[in-house]
């Protein structure tokens, strides 16, 4: 106790440290506290999707370990989305997704445009269909910078390509690697960014062609995902929220 009292005096007689530590003290907390949540966003209702209501966006509150990118609440890294996708059970399926402006090259045209890294099941999930040819599949998901290839948003295919089913099986460029456009999204959709229109969706197994100076599909502790459930039939919210909480705390332990 005498040694307390002795700190304890010390401290008072320095309140510009005593200030410090504190604040020391509750920053470290925070940064080792992370509180996994799931949000009903107003914003999803709005996509034009299967059933918008039925999905969720994850969200980490509070600090994390490793690098952010994007929001910094709502980016999870990549090995942690194969977890949640894989692990869960109270999902019908997770999806992931990210956009990057890249350049876009075909003939002799050039110019900016919006792409999405987008997990193979992002379609499926979302229960968007295609207005031609095919959309991206798990098929495209499997390796890494092994499926070149590109689906168009449909008003960019009208306004860029004419409309001509012809672009299907052609080949763009994207940051100066080629695609194959296997074909059209269903009009309406954009991309899950509401109000900010994605032009081109690419399989995010081709991240290293898009972003050539930054990988990190393999880096745990780079967060910079974005990913979106669909809740099973009967499935609430909270339930999802507390079993998914599991899954995240099983890795964070891991």
């Amino acid at each position: 106790m005498g040694a307390i009292r002795l700190a304890a005096r010390a401290l008072l007689k320095s309140p510009v440290f005593t200030f410090v530590a504190v604040l020391s003290l509750a920053l470290g907390i925070g940064a080792n506290t992370a509180m996994f949540t799931l949000v009903d966003q107003v914003l999803l209702r709005l996509l034009p999707v299967r059933n918008p209501h039925e999905l969720v966006q994850f969200r980490l509150e509070g600090g994390r370990v490793g690098s952010q990118s994007g929001d910094g609440r709502h980016t999870f890294a990549h090995p942690q989305y194969l977890d949640f996708r894989d692990r869960n059970t109270v999902l019908s399926g997770l999806a992931g997704y990210r956009v990057e402006n890249t350049g876009l090259t075909w003939g002799d045209r050039s110019e900016m445009v919006s792409v999405g890294l987008v997990s193979g099941n992002y379609f499926e999930v979302l229960g968007v269909l295609p207005h031609a040819g095919r959309l991206l599949g798990p098929q495209d998901d499997r390796f890494k910078n092994q499926h070149p290839v590109a689906v168009l948003q449909y008003d960019f295919w009208r306004n860029r390509f004419a409309g001509r089913t012809e672009i299907i099986g052609s080949k763009i460029q994207l940051n100066g690697a080629p695609f194959t456009v296997i074909g059209v999204a269903a009009p309406g959709f954009e991309g899950t960014d509401v109000g900010i229109p994605t032009k081109v969706w690419v399989p995010v197994m081709m991240k290293p062609a898009i972003t050539t100076n930054w990988d990190a599909l393999d880096d745990t502790r780079d967060a910079w995902f974005y990913l979106i459930g669909r809740l099973k039939p009967g499935v609430t919210i909270e339930q999802a929220q507390s079993s998914l909480r599991v899954t995240y705390s099983q890795r964070q332990q891991d």
